[in-house]
């Protein structure tokens, strides 16, 4: 199996691909201990944070402490899709951090001169899939980037204006009659976002309460 080529499925169980160098898929191998991890994966102790945890390139990290796998968190967002996976380890006594995979891989594997991994800037990937944490996949980015290729993957009927019609004014009329505050309904019946009816309804001033009141 000398010449068979790694290719490391991340964040999708404890599965890697192997295919032959002339591309042809040779199948699954299912990695189930830490010792076969070590032999088809790399991987490296997390010099400057805790050499007592082992990165492997799939986005795994091992704990000589309890001699597991750690758990690997998915971060709560709106647009679950977009949310990045992070693990908790012990940088001291009775002190905890929560690191991005994505920067574990890019800090340890990559090409750069960060001398910490708190130097790193933000990454985003290539794909588009946040699972996908090969080190091929991540590039340096920033907040505006990262919002411009947002804005392009969105279909363009989120993006659309309700015309400023007489049917569709009658529509959302009776829409928020039946169903008072609730723009996701109309929103759907137009396709578009909540917003854009909301602005929809201010533009042709229709009386309109939000369903959510104000805290005082």
């Amino acid at each position: 199996m000398k010449n068979i080529k790694l290719f490391v499925v991340v964040c999708r169980g404890k599965k890697v691909k192997l295919i032959h160098p002339d591309k042809k898929e040779k199948g699954w191998i299912e990695l189930t201990s830490f010792e076969e991890k070590k032999k088809w994966l790399k991987h490296t102790p997390l010099y400057g944070i805790n050499e007592h945890y082992i990165l492997f390139e799939d986005g795994t990290v091992w704990s000589e402490y309890t001699k597991k796998f750690i758990r690997i968190h998915r971060q709560k967002t709106k647009e679950h899709h977009k949310s990045h996976f992070s693990v908790v380890v012990s940088t001291g006594i009775r002190i905890r951090k929560g690191i991005q995979l994505s920067r574990l891989i890019f800090f340890y594997f990559g090409e750069h001169q960060y001398q910490n991994i708190d130097e790193v800037p933000l990454l985003s990937f290539k794909d588009g899939d946040t699972g996908n944490l090969n080190v091929e996949n991540l590039y340096i980015t920033n907040a505006t980037e990262i919002a411009r290729r947002s804005r392009l993957n969105r279909p363009s009927d989120f993006r659309s204006i309700i015309s400023d019609t007489e049917d569709n004014i009658s529509f959302v009329k009776e829409s928020l009659k039946k169903y008072p505050g609730n723009l996701k309904r109309i929103a759907e019946h137009f396709g578009c976002s909540s917003m854009s009816v909301l602005r929809f309804i201010r533009r042709n001033k229709i009386p309109y309460k939000s369903k959510y009141k104000s805290a005082h």
